[in-house]
């Protein structure tokens, strides 16, 4: 999607002067360095932040030494998205974000969709464009995400959410799968959070009882930290 001369980037939540989930984002950051041979200073980058009160920011990295902190607007929440899938290609560079996805960008408008969802050649669901996916299967009683083994991006929010759902007691499985009918879909987003993509009556349930403010937390760090290093 990128290519080595495009820019990486993260999306940072600032609320009030407080970066949300600043030490997963600084993991990100750093492992995404590491695999392109870039130098960053994540010193320089939070002096920079520190500009910022309220808001979104994206950090983009680029292969000439540019750091840019671009200011976004704050998303307004939505449910119910249309979604077209389609099926993406295995790559190295699946496991990065990049801030050039005009590709994606032009299917979306092609089919007026709000969001793509991601399969591999034998349709397996995989993320979206925007956030991985979470599916609640009710035959089961278990929820479902796609492993971080290349072909997806570790998600700030997928760990976030996988560990609040199993500190609740919730059946967590990374695995490929098949969606089937009664599959209730969720997407994580580190600045939108978790957003449900169709009603979710069964599964909503589950997750009104869920707390997100860990921001400390090292299950959290280490479970993210895993997953780069997994990807």
């Amino acid at each position: 999607m990128g290519g080595r001369l495009s820019a990486f980037c993260t999306t940072v939540l600032i609320e009030q002067g407080h970066l949300r989930w600043w030490a997963l984002h600084r993991v990100r950051l750093q492992t995404f360095a590491r695999r392109l041979n870039r130098l960053i200073s994540l010193h320089d980058i939070e002096a920079r932040l520190a500009d910022f009160y309220t808001g979104v920011v994206r950090i983009e990295v680029y292969s000439d030494g540019r750091v840019q902190c671009c200011p976004r607007p704050i998303p307004n929440y939505k449910e119910n998205w249309s979604i077209h899938w389609v099926q993406r290609e295995s790559s190295s560079d699946a496991s990065i974000k990049w801030v050039n996805r005009d590709a994606w960008g032009r299917i979306k408008q092609q089919h007026q969709v709000d969001l793509l969802g991601l399969m591999d050649s034998q349709g397996h669901c995989l993320e979206t464009c925007i956030g991985n996916l979470f599916v609640y299967r009710p035959s089961t009683g278990q929820w479902l995400t796609a492993p971080t083994d290349g072909d997806i991006l570790p998600g700030i929010m997928r760990s976030v959410f996988s560990v609040a759902l199993m500190e609740m007691g919730e059946s967590v499985q990374e695995c490929l799968y098949q969606p089937e009918g009664e599959d209730e879909l969720w997407m994580t987003n580190a600045v939108r959070g978790v957003v449900a993509l169709g009603h979710n009556a069964r599964s909503r349930r589950i997750i009104q009882h869920l707390s997100f403010d860990c921001d400390s937390s090292p299950v959290v760090y280490q479970h993210f930290l895993d997953a780069c290093q997994n990807g």
